[in-house]
C-alpha cells in the first residue's frame, strides 16, 4: 500500500519515516527537499466521500483566512488515491507539512498568552465560516455528533463502570442539546496543541481527521482539556495515548 500510495503522489517510498500508528498510519516523506504527511486510512469505500467532505472543508477554510495544512493532488490530479479489493479498501491522503514547530511548554514563545490567543482566535474563525460552509452532496456530509460506542466488558466493573455511568448521563444531557441556531457546526473534533504548529505569530492547524458537526464548545472544552492535562510544569502527554475521547 505504501508503495502504491509513493506512486500515486510520485514520491521515493524510501524516504517514508513512520510518525504514528493509531486510527490511521501516518508517515512524514520528502520530495524535492520539501517534507510532506501521508495519511493511509483503512476504511470502507463508502468513508472516501466522508474524507473527501474533510479535505473540500479545509480548501475553504484556507480559501477564507484560516492557515492550513493543505491536500497534495495525486499524479491524476485527485485529491486522494483509494486502493481497494473485496475485502479492504485503503484511502491514501497527502498534506503539506505545516510550517513552524509544535508548543513548548518550557518556551514563552510556544506556550502562553499569545499562543492561546492565536489558538482561540483561529478556532473562532473556523467555527464562523462552518456556518458558511455546504458540502458539495449528502455522501461528502460529515457526521453529526453521537453518543460513544463503548463495549468494553472491563468498563463494566467497579471504578471504571462508575466512570462510565457518568459518561453516559453527560452523553445524555448534550444529546437534549439544541442543534440548530449558532451554536452549533462543522467543528475540528481534536484541536488539541499536538494539531498544530506555531510560527512565530503565525499558527497552522492539521489533522482534520475527527471532524463532525457537533456544539462549537465542545471543541472549546477538548482544547482546554488538553491545555491541562497532567502536571502543568511539564510537557503534556500525547493526546494518542491520552486523549479524553480514548477513555
Amino acid at each position: 500500500m505504501l508503495s502504491k500510495a509513493a506512486k500515486s503522489f510520485a514520491f521515493d517510498v524510501r524516504t517514508l519515516r513512520l510518525i504514528s500508528r493509531s486510527t490511521n498510519e501516518v508517515y512524514r516523506f520528502t520530495k524535492n527537499n520539501e517534507s510532506f504527511i501521508l495519511r493511509l486510512s483503512e476504511k470502507p469505500l463508502a468513508y472516501a466521500e466522508k474524507i473527501r467532505g474533510e479535505l473540500d472543508w479545509l480548501q475553504f477554510l484556507a480559501q477564507n483566512g484560516v492557515r492550513v495544512s493543505l491536500p497534495v493532488k495525486t499524479i491524476d490530479h485527485d485529491i486522494m488515491a483509494v486502493f481497494a479489493d473485496d475485502e479492504t479498501c485503503f484511502i491514501a491522503t497527502v498534506f503539506e507539512m505545516a510550517p513552524g514547530t509544535f508548543f513548548d511548554k518550557n518556551d514563552p514563545l510556544l506556550w502562553g498568552g499569545a499562543v492561546f490567543k492565536q489558538w482561540g482566535e483561529t478556532m473562532g474563525k473556523m467555527h464562523r465560516l462552518s456556518r458558511r460552509f455546504i458540502p458539495s452532496n449528502d455522501a461528502e456530509k460529515r457526521e453529526d455528533w453521537s453518543r460513544s460506542k463503548i463495549d468494553n466488558p472491563y468498563l463494566r466493573h467497579g471504578k471504571y463502570a462508575v466512570l462510565l455511568e457518568k459518561l453516559r448521563k453527560l452523553e445524555n444531557i448534550m444529546d437534549s442539546l439544541p442543534r440548530e441556531g449558532e451554536a452549533y457546526g462543522l467543528i475540528h473534533n481534536d484541536f488539541h496543541p499536538y494539531n498544530f504548529h506555531v510560527d512565530g505569530d503565525l499558527m497552522t492547524v492539521f489533522d482534520f481527521d475527527d471532524c463532525l458537526y457537533g456544539w462549537f464548545s465542545l471543541d472549546i472544552a477538548i482544547a482546554a482539556a488538553h491545555a491541562v492535562w497532567g502536571d502543568p510544569r511539564k510537557r503534556i502527554g500525547s493526546p494518542k495515548t491520552n486523549s479524553l475521547k480514548s477513555f
